[in-house]
C-alpha cells in the first residue's frame, strides 16, 4: 500500500473511534469492532520498520541480483555465439567438402583428358612417323663447296657395301644449321646433316642395317646414320639415353630400342606405346609429363 492508503486508513481509524466511544461499555460487539481500529497506528510503524527493512534488504540484493543476471545473460549469450559459431564452421566445413571434390573432380577430369589427348597425340605422332617411314639423317660427313648430297650418299652407301645409284634416291639436301645458313664461307668446314628420302623402303633397310660397317672405315668413324624422327619421337630418344640403366638406345622404324642393364645380363626392349615407358622402363609420371606423354599410372 501507498502512503496515501495509509493516512486515508488512519483518518477512518479516528473517525471510528470517536463515533463508537459512547457505546464503548454498552456493548461488547462495539469493543470488539473498535478494537481493530485503535490498532491501527502499531501495525502502522510495523509497516514502517518492514518497509524500511525491505528498501535495505533490495539495496542489498540488487547488486547481486545483477551479477547474476549478468553472469546468466553472459552464459546464454556465449552458448548461443558458440552454437552459432559451430553451426556456421559446420556449413563452412561442407561448403569446404563441396570445393573439395569439387577440385579433385576437376583435377580427375583434367587428368583424364591429358591422357587422351596424349594418347591421340601418340596416335597422331604414329601417323606422321609413317610418312618419314623411307627418310633417314647422316651426321659428320663434312661440306664441300658445289657437292652433290645424293653422290655423296651413294658413295657412302658403297663403302657400307650397299649398291645403289642417285635414282633411288627421292631427295637429299643439307639441313639448315641453327642460324639457318648452310653455304657461308665460315661453315663450310662444319658438317651439317644431310636429310635423305630413298624411293623405296628396301633400300633404306639396306642402310641401317650396314651402318655399323662404318665404325671400321678409317674417316668415317664419327659418321652417324639415324631414322628421321618426328619431334616427339627425337625427344623420348634423347631422354631415354640419358638415362644411367639404358646402355644403348636406337630406333627401328619410329620405335624406340634400347638396351637395358640388369645386373649382369642385358635386355633388350621396344618401346610401341606412351603407356610402355611407364611399364617397360619405370619411368615416374614427371619423368613422361617431361616429354609429353600423359598415361594412367598403375
Amino acid at each position: 500500500m501507498s502512503e496515501l492508503d495509509w493516512a486515508k486508513l488512519l483518518l477512518l481509524w479516528v473517525t471510528a473511534s470517536f463515533t463508537l466511544k459512547p457505546f464503548i461499555h454498552r456493548d461488547r460487539t462495539v469493543e470488539l469492532i473498535r478494537g481493530p481500529f485503535f490498532m491501527l497506528p502499531l501495525h502502522f510503524a510495523k509497516h514502517q520498520t518492514t518497509v524500511a527493512s525491505l528498501k535495505k534488504s533490495i539495496k542489498e540484493i540488487v547488486p547481486k541480483v545483477t551479477d547474476a543476471l549478468t553472469l546468466l545473460i553472459s552464459s546464454v549469450v556465449t552458448a548461443a555465439v558458440n552454437e552459432s559459431t559451430k553451426l556456421l564452421l559446420q556449413e563452412w566445413g561442407k561448403h569446404m567438402d563441396m570445393i573439395r571434390r569439387g577440385q579433385e573432380s576437376a583435377v580427375k577430369a583434367a587428368t583424364k583428358a591429358a591422357m587422351e589427348i596424349s594418347k591421340l597425340k601418340f596416335e597422331c605422332d604414329k601417323v606422321e612417323q609413317t610418312t618419314r617411314k623411307t627418310n633417314i639423317i647422316i651426321r659428320g660427313i663434312p661440306l664441300t663447296n658445289g657437292e652433290n648430297t645424293k653422290k655423296v650418299v651413294v658413295d657412302l652407301a658403297a663403302e657400307m657395301g650397299v649398291e645403289m645409284k642417285e635414282q633411288d634416291i627421292s631427295v637429299s639436301y643439307r639441313l639448315p644449321g641453327k642460324r639457318g645458313r648452310v653455304h657461308e664461307a665460315e661453315d663450310q668446314h662444319r658438317s651439317r646433316n644431310i636429310f635423305v628420302k630413298f624411293v623405296r623402303y628396301e633400300t633404306k633397310l639396306q642402310i641401317m642395317g650396314n651402318k655399323k660397317r662404318l665404325r671400321s672405315i678409317d674417316g668415317k668413324n664419327r659418321v652417324f646414320i639415324e631414322e628421321d624422327l618426328t619431334p616427339l619421337r627425337g625427344k623420348i630418344l634423347r631422354q631415354v639415353r640419358m638415362d644411367p640403366e639404358i646402355k644403348r638406345a636406337w630406333t627401328m622404324d619410329g620405335n624406340i630400342c634400347c638396351i637395358i642393364k640388369d645386373n649382369d645380363q642385358e635386355m633388350k626392349k621396344t618401346i610401341y606405346s606412351g603407356d610402355e615407358l611407364i611399364s617397360k622402363l619405370g619411368w615416374s609420371a614427371e619423368k613422361a609429363q617431361s616429354v609429353g606423354i600423359y598415361v594412367d599410372f598403375p
